[in-house]
C-alpha cells in the first residue's frame, strides 16, 4: 500500500511539472506575441506549434533529395509527414552506421588495449590526447577532409562514438573482478580465450550503464555534422528554420530528436538485457523468497 500510494504521490508531482511547464511557455508566448512583432514566430504557442509550424514543414518539399525541384506545394499534413520520414531516415541512417562503426572499433581496440603491452604503450599518448579534444570541434577537419559525402558524417560519428566506447571499455575491463581472470586461468583459458569469453560478457553490464550518454552523443554528432553542409537531415531542417525564424519548426525537430533518442535507449537496453541474461536477476529472486515466506 505505501508504495502505491508513493508511486501515486510520484505521478503527481510528475504531472504538475509538466503542467507548470505548459503554463510558462504559454505566458510567455503570449508576452511575445503582444510585444514583438514576429513575436509568434520567436516564441510560438504550443497550438501554434501544432498546427501552423506543423504544416509550415510542406515547404522544405523538394529540398534535399525529396521531390527535387518540385517546390510550391499545397501545404498539408501528408506532404508535412513526408518532408519528416524522408529527413529521419536520412538521419538515422548516418547514426545507425555511425554507431555500429563506433561501438565495434571502440570494443575492440579498448580490449586490444588492455590485452597487449605493445599496442597499450604504442597508444596509450594517442588515446589521451584523442579524448580530450573537443569533437565539435574536428568537424571542419572533416568537411575538409571529406566534403559534402555521406562517408564524411558517418566517419565523424563514428569516431565520435568510437572514443567513448574505447575509454569506457577500458575503465570497464580495469573494474572486472579479479576473481574473474584467476577462474579463468584455474580452468586453462588463455589469454585470447579469457578477453573473448570472460572479459566481453563481464564489461556490458558497465557499457549498457553509459549508453544513455552515448547515443544521446551520437544524436548530437549527427545534428552538428548537418548544420554544417548537409543538404539532407533533421539538423538541416533546424538550419532552413532559424533562417525563416520558425522556432515552431525548431521545437518540432528538437521533439523529434527526444522522442528518437528514447526509442533508441529502449532497444539498445532490451539488447543489453538479452546479452546478460546470464547474470542472476536478485530483484526477483528477493521477490520470490519473500512471497515465499509470507
Amino acid at each position: 500500500m505505501k508504495a502505491r500510494k508513493r508511486n501515486r504521490e510520484k505521478l503527481l508531482f510528475e504531472l504538475m511539472s509538466v503542467f507548470l511547464i505548459v503554463l510558462c511557455w504559454e505566458g510567455l508566448a503570449a508576452h511575445f506575441a503582444k510585444s514583438y512583432e514576429n513575436g509568434s514566430y520567436l516564441f510560438p504557442s504550443l497550438y501554434s506549434v501544432l498546427t501552423r509550424s506543423f504544416l509550415n514543414l510542406s515547404a522544405f518539399y523538394g529540398m534535399g533529395g525529396l521531390g527535387t525541384g518540385n517546390y510550391g506545394v499545397a501545404p498539408s499534413a501528408f506532404v508535412s509527414l513526408s518532408v519528416i520520414a524522408y529527413h529521419t531516415a536520412r538521419t538515422f541512417l548516418r547514426i545507425a552506421a555511425g554507431f555500429l562503426i563506433g561501438v565495434s572499433l571502440g570494443i575492440f581496440c579498448g580490449i586490444l588495449y588492455k590485452a597487449n603491452r605493445y599496442y597499450h604503450a604504442f597508444t596509450s599518448i594517442p588515446s589521451r590526447i584523442v579524448s580530450i579534444v573537443p569533437q565539435m570541434a574536428l568537424i571542419t577537419l572533416f568537411l575538409a577532409w571529406f566534403g559534402d559525402s555521406e562517408a564524411g558524417y558517418i566517419l565523424f560519428i563514428a569516431f565520435g562514438i568510437f572514443v567513448a566506447v574505447y575509454i569506457n571499455t577500458v575503465n570497464a575491463i580495469e573494474n572486472l573482478p579479479p576473481v574473474y581472470h584467476k577462474f579463468s586461468s584455474t580452468l586453462g583459458a588463455g589469454k585470447a580465450r579469457f578477453y573473448w569469453s570472460v572479459a566481453l560478457p563481464g564489461i556490458i553490464p558497465e557499457l549498457s550503464g553509459c549508453m544513455k550518454m552515448i547515443v544521446g552523443q551520437a544524436w548530437a554528432l549527427s545534428m552538428a555534422s548537418e548544420f554544417i553542409s548537409s543538404q539532407n537531415g533533421l539538423g538541416r531542417i533546424i538550419v532552413l528554420a532559424r533562417q525563416r525564424l520558425d522556432t515552431g519548426i525548431i521545437l518540432i525537430v528538437l521533439f523529434l530528436y527526444v522522442i528518437y533518442t528514447l526509442l533508441t535507449l529502449k532497444v539498445l537496453y532490451r539488447l543489453c538485457a538479452y546479452l546478460t541474461r546470464w547474470q542472476p536477476q536478485m530483484e526477483s529472486s528477493a521477490q520470490t523468497t519473500n512471497g515465499k515466506k509470507g
